[in-house]
């Protein structure tokens, strides 16, 4: 069985998507996300950089954002959301921030400057990558986070979850970002469940969760780039591996 950590609805789709393939799953939420405010401003000559999917379908119900906006995006869940609502101004779609990152040092004279671009303003949330603002205001450019979005986290994990981690039925979990790693840990460490936690693997999204889980003592892996359908073929290959 895996277990699931993401938001009600992208778990239930997870969830769905596995069912496919005859994988059981559990859901456990440690997350929620809660909209801050349906009005969204972007400020004058700055790209807007989108870095996650949740800011990127909050953005793109914006009925008060210019379809022609200047996009800097990171994923590829994030273009296609943005692209299906018709924005036309998508600069450059990065893998990754560390993409994005080398991307603005190559080019920062053809975007920014005189008659060009002044900023980057960062659609995001309450907790977010906060290296991104530091390497790109490092190289010069100017840069405003704009929280669009709030996550909570819930306090202990539920009573069905922790039955399942101490009878063992839980063989492998999905991470989907560095905060909620850090948050299931705390939890499975606060439920007593340490030596039952210690036998799962952890299937992260990118190699910044598994390293806060390895680092922790965890067994735990990524695929070759941050991406669901890479993740899921990872999860069947190590299935088919515990059944060998």
């Amino acid at each position: 069985m895996i277990l699931i950590t993401r938001p009600k609805l992208e778990a239930k789709k997870l969830c769905q998507e596995l069912s496919l393939i005859g994988v059981p799953s559990h859901i456990d939420s440690l997350s929620e996300i809660v909209t801050k405010r349906k009005k969204i401003k972007v400020k004058k000559n700055y790209a807007v950089l989108i870095s996650s999917p949740r800011a990127a379908k909050i953005f793109s119900l914006s009925k008060t954002v210019s379809k022609k906006v200047p996009l800097l995006i990171i994923g590829k869940v994030s273009e296609r959301l943005l692209i299906r609502a018709k924005f036309q101004n998508i600069i450059k779609t990065f893998q990754d921030s560390t993409s994005l990152i080398s991307h603005l040092k190559r080019n920062k004279k053809s975007i920014f400057g005189e008659s060009l671009l002044t900023g980057i303003d960062h659609k995001t949330g309450t907790i977010s990558n906060q290296s991104i603002q530091k390497k790109i205001t490092a190289l010069g450019i100017m840069f405003q986070k704009d929280e669009i979005y709030k996550t909570s986290f819930k306090k202990k994990l539920n009573d069905k979850t922790i039955k399942l981690l101490k009878s063992n039925s839980i063989k492998f979990a999905i991470l989907y970002s560095q905060e909620n790693a850090r948050v299931l840990i705390e939890l499975m460490n606060s439920a007593g469940i340490k030596q039952n936690s210690n036998k799962i693997h952890y299937v992260c999204l990118s190699k910044q969760i598994a390293k806060i889980m390895k680092s922790n003592g965890f067994t735990s892996c990524n695929p070759s780039k941050p991406s669901q359908s890479l993740l899921i073929k990872m999860i069947i290959r190590l299935l088919n591996n515990s059944l060998d």
